[in-house]
């Protein structure tokens, strides 16, 4: 019997969404710290933030006031819903040329089952090259992706790829690239969970997942986000380096994409 195709995960997951679609009708926001959601002074939450307004600490979900307060001087845009899901269409669109299994998991992020199409479209790193280019060719939108052979990795990757970034993370390098990261990368586990003496007693929120799970979302693991955890237990010593890194962060050691793509590109092989 021939060998099962090894799974190709990819996340991908829109930079600053709602932002960059005003953008494109406005291009004189480019660059600015940009709040989308009504005015300063409603009572209303912050629907997106762009770059520059996060490094002031303006999110997703904050009070509206309490962002301009943060970021006096940011512009404030009332949201367009109907831009958004014209966009969301459209890239959705893009994403089927690659593959026919295609997961919106958002209006601004999906699951792509690229298993399978390397004979088409190369490996992982090329293949998400390629659909990273036809986004921003026919949309004029930013995207980041992460890539590897489950769900989870690839959007803790797509994450850590931002912005504008490819990771692909090869079989067998999951815990490498998942041992640095504090807990709370790991979808859905916010402040409490992290805090929570049931991950591991005498733990520090921000310790380090390797400290947690030797075995982490393998492709055949079940529960939550196809994970498997084995608390407290610390897996083999010899980590294996990676090759775009050498030592080094991945992301650190980045490449270009393709013309006027301005990407990150890096794997941990």
């Amino acid at each position: 019997m021939p060998a099962p195709k090894q799974r190709r995960i990819f996340h991908v997951d829109m930079d600053a969404f709602f932002v960059s679609v005003e953008e494109i009708f406005d291009p004189s926001l480019k660059g600015k710290p940009v709040v989308v959601g009504g005015a300063r002074d409603q009572r209303g939450v912050v629907s997106a933030a762009s770059y520059a307004a996060r490094k002031f600490g303006v999110h997703s979900a904050m009070p509206l006031r309490t962002a301009a307060q943060m970021c006096p001087q940011a512009i404030f845009v009332e949201g367009h819903p109907d831009r958004y899901r014209d966009y969301s269409k459209r890239v959705q669109q893009i994403f089927g040329r690659f593959t026919p299994v295609v997961e919106m998991a958002s209006i601004d992020e999906a699951y792509l089952d690229m298993t399978g199409t390397e004979r088409l479209l190369g490996p992982p790193l090329e293949a998400a090259h390629k659909i990273h280019e036809a986004v921003k060719q026919e949309t004029q939108l930013n995207c980041s992706i992460g890539a590897s052979q489950t769900r989870l990795v690839s959007k803790v990757a797509s994450d850590q790829a931002k912005p504008n970034g490819v990771l692909w993370i090869a079989p067998g390098q999951e815990a490498e690239f998942l041992a640095p990261l504090d807990v709370r990368k790991i979808p859905g586990v916010g402040k409490v969970t992290a805090e929570a003496p049931v991950l591991c007693p005498h733990r520090a929120p921000e310790a380090p997942l390797l400290g947690l799970f030797d075995v982490y979302a393998s492709p055949h693991a079940t529960g939550a986000h196809g994970t498997r955890s084995r608390h407290c237990r610390r897996g083999p010593a010899d980590v294996p380096q990676s090759v775009a890194s050498r030592g080094a962060d991945p992301l650190a050691r980045s490449g270009r994409l393709g013309p006027g793509c301005g990407g990150r590109t890096a794997g941990i092989v």
